[in-house]
């Protein structure tokens, strides 16, 4: 289970994406909307997740279960409670998990930096660290990447949360 804040509606989100459930949190009773029963396993461990203001839905990107890396873009739409497979283009988008993701302050882009994966998404095939800058363009559905890191001596990952500054 994920959790995201809607910063259209001001509630707190909570959502299985293998099962596509949401529970929304009213503040006023002190509840959820609804229960989510998630599994034990999961075939998202680990997406990087974001609200975008730009469209007012939920993003998640990546992921990791099953033995495979995900390169999946998802979406929530809040005002129609419904979720849909992103078709995007642009560059390719190595699949990952344990990456760091954040919002330029429009919502409009989510910077993706490093993770862990392969090229084929296979765990069998070649895993290993990710150093790369991605930018994922929410109005026009594309991935580019922007810079890559010097592999450093030391492998490492990042996990989920990245603060942008929009004004650097």
């Amino acid at each position: 289970i994920q959790a995201v804040f809607d910063r259209t509606s001001n509630q707190l989100c909570n959502f299985f994406l293998d099962k596509r459930e949401v529970s929304l949190y009213d503040s006023a009773a002190g509840k959820w909307s609804q229960p989510i029963t998630a599994d034990a396993l999961t075939t998202y461990w680990h997406s990087n997740i974001f609200f975008s203001p730009f469209d007012s839905a939920i993003y998640t990107l990546g992921g990791y279960g099953d033995f495979h890396y995900k390169n999946e873009v998802h979406r929530y739409l809040p005002q129609s409670h419904s979720w849909e497979n992103v078709h995007v283009t642009g560059d390719f988008f190595t699949p990952r998990y344990l990456a760091a993701a954040g919002t330029n302050k429009a919502g409009d882009s989510a910077w993706i930096l490093g993770g862990y994966g392969s090229l084929a998404g296979d765990q069998l095939l070649n895993p290993h660290n990710l150093y790369d800058l991605v930018v994922f363009d929410v109005k026009r559905k594309t991935f580019k990447t922007i810079y890559k890191l010097k592999e450093p001596e030391e492998p490492f990952a990042l996990a989920t949360n990245m603060i942008i500054n929009s004004n650097k």
